[in-house]
């Protein structure tokens, strides 16, 4: 059985945005979820999909198991970050996401002529109108 879960959200004011922080390790599978029509207002991280997660600590050790993500979309989102790192993709090399959909993102800085960056690392998808730019190799 597949659950399918869209979140369509009113304009939001939080700290984080989407953070989907998955330990090192583990198994099992996040997939189907749909984030669109999204306003984020000074938001610190506002997408981030980390399967490379170690709560902080140094020198962790590179895991052969993680967490599957894939068919994760971000469709219709604007608004503001309140740091650099607007768009985070970092996932396994054991256990890439794949079909990670970006489209039609617009996230600026909060901090006036500042600039945000995306960062990807093993993440397989489409990544269209996006601002920051999302290239992935």
């Amino acid at each position: 059985m597949t659950v399918w879960l869209s979140i369509q959200a009113p304009p939001i004011s939080i700290l984080q945005g989407f953070h989907a922080d998955q330990a090192m390790g583990g198994s099992g599978y996040a997939r189907h979820i749909y984030y669109e029509n999204i306003t984020l207002h000074n938001v610190k991280n506002p997408i981030i999909i980390d399967q490379d997660y170690c709560n902080g600590k140094h020198n962790c050790p590179d895991e052969a198991k993680a967490v599957q993500v894939s068919d994760v979309y971000f469709s219709n989102w604007r608004g503001t970050s309140a740091g650099e790192d607007a768009i985070t993709l970092d996932c396994s090399s054991h256990s890439p996401c794949r079909n990670i959909m970006i489209e039609d993102v617009h996230i600026t800085s909060s901090n006036g002529g500042s600039k945000v960056y995306s960062t990807c690392k093993n993440a397989h998808g489409r990544f269209l109108q996006a601002t920051p730019p999302v290239s992935c190799a």
